[in-house]
Parts: structure tokens; sequence; C-alpha cells
């Protein structure tokens, strides 16, 4: 009986280990993703920017609007290729853990609407 607790209890050590080497793993690769994307990050906040002053000049030109609005769309696209890509890494990494975007469930309050 001791043998099966000492057995069992070696068992859950090693998975643990290997659980917290995943976890540094992903850990560190969300952080080179944050610190590679930070510059692109900062694009697409002053993109914003820019395209709010558009709308609220007295006189909107819509082709500065619409240039605005591709230019901010194509900095998102490379975002989200960028996303992608660390999901994939991850998934490398950890295939059992869920993609980006992908997991299923209610969502915040149990996908209740709330009137408050």
């Amino acid at each position: 009986m001791a043998r099966k607790k000492i057995l069992v209890l070696g068992v859950v050590v090693i998975l643990s280990l290997s659980v917290i080497g995943f976890v540094q793993k992903i850990n560190e690769l969300h952080t080179k993703f944050y610190n590679e994307t930070l510059p692109l990050r900062e694009k697409i906040q002053q993109k914003r920017l820019e395209l709010r002053g558009l709308y609220l000049q007295t006189n909107p030109d819509q082709a500065k609007i619409n240039k605005a609005i591709n230019e901010l769309n194509s900095l998102k696209t490379e975002f989200q290729k960028k996303g992608a890509q660390l999901a994939i890494e991850i998934k490398k990494i950890a295939p059992e853990a869920p993609m980006r975007g992908m997991r299923m469930g209610y969502g915040w309050r149990g996908g209740r609407r709330c009137m408050w």
C-alpha cells in the first residue's frame, strides 16, 4: 500500500513538473508576441485616433477616411495573422490547449443579458 502511494505521488510530481514546463514555454511565447507586436499595436492605436479625428472635422473628407480605414484594416489583419501564428506555436507545445477564439461556453455572466 505504501509503495502504491509513493508511486502515485511520483507520477503526480512528474506530471506537475511537465505542466509547469508547458506553462513556462507558453508564457515565453506570449511575452515574445507582446514585445514583437508592440509597435504594431501602437500603429493601430495611432490610426484609430487619426480616423476619429477625420470623422470629427467639420467637413470630413470621404477619400481620407476610406484611406485611413483601409490602412487600419491592413494593420489589424497583420496583427491577427501574428496572433494565429502564436496560437499554432502554442498548439505545438500543448496540443490539448484550446485555440484562441475557439473556446466553447456561454461567456461572462453565463450568457445572460443583464440590465445593469
